[in-house]
């Protein structure tokens, strides 16, 4: 596929390096520097402006199957989309970082998808605050199989080697995210505390697990810190289930808050003051959510949470450098929206044969709901018998409205919807497998 993105800020070279493994890409870049980080990837780049006719022409773009606006300027993206999709471009993506009327301008402009960091944001934090144990979960094959990564602490009953382990029939432990590095599982593996784990399973066998957990659905205290548009969107799908307290500094925003929220409790204060820890009884939340625009007030405040007892922490990082300081803090969950923007692009830029993809642990990893195309080399194989690298793992297949926890006896066929968990840097070993 020929794809050309313009802009190689955050999102934009986190996109190329991913999308560049299989595809042709060229990167649109004025800044220098920035045209020389991403030189280091393996993709063409073009310093000039994305919005000159002669510059979209120099790269292509009418050749283009598609072509990604991902610049942090809402305008340069809009024009630079609209430009490309009359030079020929076959399909259009523009980033736009105003969330009110997203909609209305695709469908004036003819751009294909828009994309908002904020609402991405929002909607990742949303899936981490759903099952209180989790990080994160996603569903494959319409509801039929779900994922959940759930971190392991001291007192998990999943701590310990694999083999001697029950797990519960019609799950499977899929990958062990350690210090960076992926782990596809086997018996005499050890899980251990901090690490994160990958559980697939069918969706009776994944609901039985959150009710071995005693995970039940309940009104939670959530507390979001920042009252801008993420902390906004997220406090108004968060209060309709939850008990919700939202704090700002700014008391004309805390006024606008209070006017567009329903039930949530606005307070007009500084969250990173110690004694506002304990003026608002924050330690007694059941999760803390920290979306400011400012990093290191967002490290502050979760660290405060953690040290008043609060059980699961969030926090938004806006410089990709800080992603593993913040992790290795301890924070639950840490959220680039300029990353998760990244992956969201790749997601939507789906191979063929592929009807979902998930990236995991920031690109290391990607888990990929497949259909197995009739002239798959490893269709009627059992798996046991296929040369699968040890970073592939077939975690589950859908066959007709069964789902199998495949074991080595199992094998795919044409037309099954196959879960599978890939490392990043075998993808082109696994088309070669499913292609033959």
């Amino acid at each position: 596929m020929q794809v050309v993105i313009l802009g190689a800020g955050e999102v934009g070279y986190h996109t190329a390096m991913i999308m560049s493994r299989e595809h042709d890409v060229t990167v649109i870049e004025k800044d220098s520097e920035k045209c020389e980080r991403a030189s280091q990837l393996d993709v063409r780049v073009i310093e000039g402006d994305g919005t000159s006719l002669q510059v979209l022409r120099d790269a292509d773009v009418h050749n283009a199957d598609i072509f990604l606006a991902l610049t942090g300027i809402d305008e340069v993206n809009l024009l630079s989309s609209v430009i490309a999709k009359s030079l020929g471009a076959l399909r259009t993506l523009a980033r736009v970082e105003e969330v009110e009327h997203t909609g209305e301008l695709q469908k004036v402009l003819g751009i294909d998808r828009i994309v908002c960091p904020d609402l991405i944001l929002v909607s990742e934090v949303s899936k981490t605050i759903a099952m209180p144990q989790a990080i994160s979960q996603e569903i494959f094959g319409g509801g039929k199989v779900r994922m959940i990564e759930v971190l392991i602490d001291d007192n998990s009953r999943f701590r310990g080697v694999i083999r001697e382990m029950r797990i519960p029939p019609g799950l499977i432990f899929a990958a062990i995210f350690r210090n960076g590095d992926v782990i596809i599982p086997r018996g005499d593996d050890e899980i251990k505390t901090g690490d994160k784990l990958i559980i697939l399973g069918n969706s009776e066998a994944i609901e039985r697990f959150r009710e071995d957990l005693k995970v039940k659905e309940r009104r939670m205290k959530v507390v979001i810190a920042g009252g801008g548009v993420a902390g906004e969107h997220l406090a108004r799908i968060l209060e309709k289930n939850h008990d919700v307290k939202i704090f700002d500094i700014d008391r004309s925003r805390c006024e606008i808050l209070s006017k567009k929220l329903s039930s949530s409790l606005v307070i007009c204060a500084d969250v990173t003051d110690p004694s506002v820890f304990e003026e608002e009884d924050i330690g007694n939340a059941d999760a803390l959510i920290a979306v400011t625009d400012n990093d290191e007030k967002n490290l502050l405040v979760t660290l405060l949470a953690k040290e008043h007892g609060v059980p699961k922490t969030v926090a938004r990082v806006s410089r990709s450098e800080y992603l593993p300081i913040f992790t290795k803090l301890g924070i639950s969950k840490v959220i680039s929206p300029r990353i998760a923007t990244a992956e969201e692009v790749v997601r939507m830029v789906r191979r063929e044969n592929v009807e979902k993809s998930i990236i995991l642990e920031g690109g290391e990893a990607e888990l990929l709901e497949i259909v197995v195309p009739d002239d798959s080399s490893i269709s009627k194989k059992l798996l046991k018998d296929i040369d699968l690298p040890r970073g592939i793992l077939v975690a589950a297949i859908i066959r007709g409205n069964h789902v199998i926890i495949p074991k080595g006896d199992d094998y795919l066929q044409p037309g099954d919807r196959a879960v599978i968990l890939s490392k990043s840097d075998l993808s082109s070993k696994l088309d070669k497998l499913l292609r033959g």
